[in-house]
């Protein structure tokens, strides 16, 4: 039984699996009262949160036909509304009860149009208008409309576009726009069509439109036409018909675009019913404007540029790739252009994603490609079963074995491919390879002729370094078709210094059909039509405005919007109810003083706020351009339900956009309108401030952040807490987060993200104690050696050899030291320091007890190959897959180093290869295997035919190499030895064509273990082969083609 404090409840009138409404009354005073309360099994958070949003969205209302909220009522884990009950019923009730004639139809249409009107005044939409959530007093005919659950704001310059996978409404009311299958944006027409679904169904007694399930109304309201409600019911005189029928038009241009108009046409009807007893025609919607003031959303002007982005997708379409990218100042309409022009017509075809460098995330990698592509995988989500098992089966064809790979970055993915296992280990330039290779297969998946993918990256100015290195390759080497790039910038903060200039160089020199659009301010006849369409009226009653506005902007279109909301909000520009028109005082706003530029002008709208909804801008500020509800709400302290409730305003004065719900979470994302909107906010905060924020943010989101769920969001967590290194004192804290900033480190790594990996593993250094090699040797040790490669990958030399001689001095032990050497080895290697490699390797195995002369002698060949025949003696080659494993960890690190050298030496010593790849294998037989004793067999096997002349010991030995490389199962060894066996091997004992398929499968190892070079090789040598074997020619020049695209 529901019991509330200070209430008496007498009977529940209403009944869902989510509320349920009782009548009753308060104790106190004996008032008569409605409540509505969250039933015990739908109290949850997102519940809760609808409940008070509805509570605080109404409020403050005051609008005669709107029935407010008394009190918003906790009880323990109970939630309820209060409101006075005015003694109505619904409409649906009394229409089924009380014939409705015209009179009393026109009476209900009025009242409930100037309500409407009054609530989207309040920038307001209902989004559920029908019959159940409007009330009327039986005896006095009051009318009242109820239940804001589904209401949001939108705000005064723009559409609220808040688009989800599920329809918003009432299936049998909701507009087309609300089903969320149009991929426009919602705002008082939504309502104003749910309005005539209402009116006509007073008046036919039935819905517009039937159908038998959701799929069925949704197609229902986006493609079929009603019949007119006077083809129904004839007494219904035709205006009447045609109003409605205005109301409820597919295309929200053709309806009503404002409750002004509507109302204007319903008291004309009324007027003329009772002074004459009839209604005749006339010309409805003369008198539509909008009453409310919003900016138009729309391009003005842009055509030659449209029509480029246009082509270039036309040509998308037909399996080319193409890239555009868009320059232009702040505010000059770069995403506009680009949003309108392509994401109408993109769905249709294909996909279109979008993401969005943020100037404070400059240091997380690939954030625009993680949240585009994430988008991409919630839209997949909504597929039925059978599509999501073909895309799982084509993403995992294309990522084979590495999937985590991409599954670091986009951890959506995982919904779709579940889990991946962990790849293995590569040395820098081979783990970048390998993320480009599997990062071009994977967006292959999208991009085909079949549903072409387009993909918006937007202010480039800010990208971060992995970012622009990926871009470019796919801009030049991914070889994919169907794909059209478009990215946006800045061209005032691009110099020659910036990176992402090397790359418009090259895309200018080696790709000339590729269009670079730099976008211009606005001409002077686009801006006065900008201005007259806000006012909705012509052009030659706003020239005078018009001109002293483009003069203050300069053609900057944002400039000029918030110009014109600047004058509406100080009431220099209003709207005139009796003559139906807006007004402006043109001498008070020549008067104004020009700002300097649109950042000055959006301060002191910032200013005007209150002190509280300043304060959770700046925290939004904080978190970045976008920012979830959960979040905003972690860190700012308060309830969930009071965030959203203060977002209110901002939202309401076009300040910060409801910009998505994620389904899995039902929880709102929100984004700021515009990134000059987001800078104005953060320059509000002073610097020890913006610290101070960064750090309190970093520490609720590491302390609300679960443990499963650390990995992903590490990286902005850890961001934050960079910024504010020296406000840090507590040593137990630091020394966490210094723990934190080298498991952030090796996350970007992992990704070849170097640039972010360095700032991450210098910020976990500059956290380290005095002492910290005496108290916190493990991570010192970590933290040091990550530094040192990573400085040197970013070209650092200089101080990466500083870094590896401090950990040199400070190690432990011999082996540690021969670690450093090793990596040493690796990193000189990728640099073309080949002598430098060698040296370093020699060097750490003599310390380890192994010699290796530079130049091997002939002396030196001979006693290696007496070993490895006196190691064999008594053997059978087949026994060597059964030697034990190599346990020592000594022997191990000197295998590791061997095997290191044989892949330095094969490309610049090949004595010095020959010599080790036999020492290689005399190692591994006398202490055992690991998995890289196969290079060493693979020596031995080399050895037996191309030294000794037996072959067939030769082929044994190859075999055995197999078998170890495909248990041990790492890429990295299994591309090398499926190369040797196919180009040196197998043609001793077996026919060519074996030779190919271990060919074929180096290149599909090679790829993942990013081994371009034996890719490469592997390549050439299966177009030899192809010909030796008498593959027709044609087919030889196919495969050429393609081969070379793929190089």
């Amino acid at each position: 039984m529901f019991v509330l404090h200070d209430y008496k409840i007498c009977e529940v009138i209403h009944e869902n699996n989510i509320i349920k409404v009782y009548r009753g009354y308060t104790v106190k005073d004996r008032m008569p009262v409605i409540i509505k309360a969250l039933k015990k099994e739908a109290t949850n958070p997102v519940e809760i949160s609808m409940l008070m949003h509805e509570y605080e969205i109404t409020r403050k209302l005051n609008i005669e036909g709107i029935i407010k909220p008394m009190k918003f009522e906790q009880a323990g884990s109970l939630f309820a509304l209060v409101m006075k009950d005015i003694g109505a019923v619904s409409l649906r009730e009394y229409i089924q009860d009380h014939p409705v004639d015209l009179h009393g139809f026109l009476d209900i249409a009025v009242q409930l149009t100037e309500a409407l009107g009054q609530l989207h005044q309040n920038s307001i939409i209902h989004r559920d208008l029908k019959p159940e959530n409007i009330l009327i007093h039986p005896y006095m005919g009051k009318c009242y409309i109820i239940d804001f659950s589904s209401a949001v704001l939108f705000p005064a310059e723009s559409k609220n576009v808040l688009l989800t996978n599920n329809p918003a409404g009432s299936l049998g009311y909701m507009s087309p726009e609300q089903t969320g299958r149009l991929k426009i944006g919602i705002d008082q027409r939504s309502d104003l069509y749910s309005l005539g679904v209402v009116f006509y169904e007073i008046l036919t007694g039935r819905l517009p439109l039937q159908a038998d399930n959701p799929a069925g109304w949704i197609h229902a309201h986006i493609s079929r036409k009603p019949q007119p409600p006077d083809k129904i019911t004839p007494d219904i005189p035709p205006v009447i018909s045609d109003i409605i029928m205005k109301l409820l038009a597919k295309d929200v241009e053709e309806r009503y675009q404002g409750a002004y108009g509507l109302l204007w046409d319903l008291k004309k009807c009324e007027r003329r019913l009772i002074k004459t007893g009839r209604i005749e025609d006339f010309s409805i919607g003369r008198m539509d404007v909008y009453t409310r003031f919003r900016l138009p959303r729309r391009l003005y002007g842009r055509e030659r540029e449209k029509e480029a982005l246009k082509a270039a997708f036309d040509c998308v379409c037909e399996g080319q790739a193409r890239t555009i990218l868009v320059s232009g100042y702040p505010g000059v309409g770069k995403t506009m252009l680009i949003n309108e022009s392509l994401k109408p017509i993109v769905p249709k075809k294909g996909y279109f994603i979008m993401g969005k460098f943020d100037q404070l995330g400059q240091n997380i990698p690939y954030a625009p490609f993680a949240a585009a592509f994430g988008n991409l995988v919630r839209q997949l989500m909504t597929e039925s079963q059978e599509e999501l098992a073909q895309w799982k089966k084509r993403i995992l064809r294309a990522l084979g074995r590495s999937g985590t790979v991409v599954t670091g970055i986009i951890p959506e993915l995982e919904w779709i491919i579940g889990k991946q296992p962990p790849v293995d280990a590569l040395p820098p330039k081979e783990a970048e390879n390998r993320f480009l290779l599997i990062f071009r297969d994977f967006i292959g998946v999208f991009a085909r002729k079949e549903h072409p993918l387009v993909l918006f990256l937007d202010d480039l100015q800010w990208a971060d370094a992995a970012s622009i290195h990926l871009l470019k390759y796919l801009n030049r080497n991914a070889n994919l078709g169907s794909l059209l790039f478009v990215g946006a910038f800045r061209e005032n903060e691009v110099n020659g210094d910036h990176p992402l200039a090397g790359m418009l160089e090259e895309i200018r020199k080696e790709h000339p059909h590729e269009k670079h659009i730099s976008l211009m301010p606005l001409e002077w006849s686009q801006a006065e039509k900008l201005v007259a369409e806000t006012l909705h009226t012509e052009t030659e009653n706003t020239a005078a405005l018009a001109e002293v506005l483009y003069r203050k902007s300069g053609g900057n279109p944002f400039f000029l919007g918030q110009l014109l909301t600047m004058i509406h909000d100080e009431g220099l520009l209003y709207f005139n109810a009796q003559e139906g028109c807006w007004k402006w005082e043109l001498e008070a706003i020549q008067k104004l003083q020009p700002e300097e530029d649109v950042l000055e002008l959006l301060l002191k709208k910032l200013q005007r706020l209150p002190e509280e909804t300043r304060e959770i801008m700046k925290l939004a500020a904080c978190i970045g351009n976008s920012f979830d509800l959960e979040t905003l709400t972690a860190v700012y302290g308060k309830p969930l339900e009071e965030t959203a409730s203060c977002l209110m305003l901002p939202v309401r004065e076009g300040l910060v956009l409801i910009a998505s719900k994620y389904p899995e979470t039902e929880l709102s994302v929100y984004e700021f309108v515009h990134d000059r909107i987001q800078q104005a906010v953060y320059s509000l905060i002073q610097e020890e401030e913006k610290k101070e924020k960064h750090i309190a943010i970093g520490r609720l989101l590491l302390q609300n952040t679960a443990c499963n769920n650390l990995e992903e969001k590490l990286l902005s967590i850890m961001d934050h807490f960079n910024r504010s290194l020296e406000l840090l004192h507590e040593p137990v804290e630091r020394m966490e987060l210094a723990r934190y900033n080298l498991l952030a480190g090796q996350k970007a790594k992992a990704s070849a993200a170097y640039a972010s990996a360095l700032q991450y593993f210098k910020s976990g250094k500059t956290l380290l104690p005095d002492a910290a090699w005496e108290h916190a040797y493990e991570l010192s040790y970590e933290l040091y050696l990550e530094l040192a490669q990573a400085e040197y990958l970013s070209g650092n030399v200089e101080a990466a050899e500083e870094l590896f001689d401090i950990v040199i001095e400070k190690a432990g032990n011999e082996l540690e030291r021969a670690s450093v050497y090793g990596l040493k080895v690796i990193l000189y290697a990728g640099m073309g320091k080949h002598t430098e490699a060698i040296q370093t390797g020699i060097n750490a195995l003599e310390k380890l007890g192994v010699k290796l002369p530079v130049y091997p002698k002939k002396l030196d060949y001979i006693k290696e190959l007496m070993l490895y025949k006196w190691y064999m003696r008594n053997k059978k080659i087949e026994e060597l897959v059964y030697l034990p494993e190599m346990k020592d960890p000594v022997q191990r690190k000197i295998a590791e180093l061997l095997t290191r050298l044989c892949s330095v030496a094969i490309i610049s010593n090949p004595d010095l290869y020959g010599y080790i790849i036999l020492k290689t294998g005399n190692h591994a037989v006398r202490y055992g295997n690991t998995e890289m004793a196969s290079t060493g067999y693979c020596g031995y096997s080399i050895t037996a035919g191309s030294v000794l002349g037996d072959y067939e010991a030769g082929d044994r030995f190859g075999k055995v190499c197999i078998e170890l490389v495909e248990r041990y199962g790492r890429s990295s060894s299994k591309c090398i030895i499926y190369f040797v066996i196919g180009a040196f091997i197998t043609h001793w004992t077996r026919h060519a064509a074996s030779g190919l398929e271990y060919l074929k499968k180096a290149v599909h190892s090679g790829m993942e273990a990013g081994d371009v070079l034996i890719i490469g090789y592997a390549h050439c040598l299966i177009l030899e082969l192809s010909y030796l074997l008498g593959v027709p020619l044609e087919k030889i020049a196919e495969e050429v083609r393609e081969k070379h695209e793929m190089a």
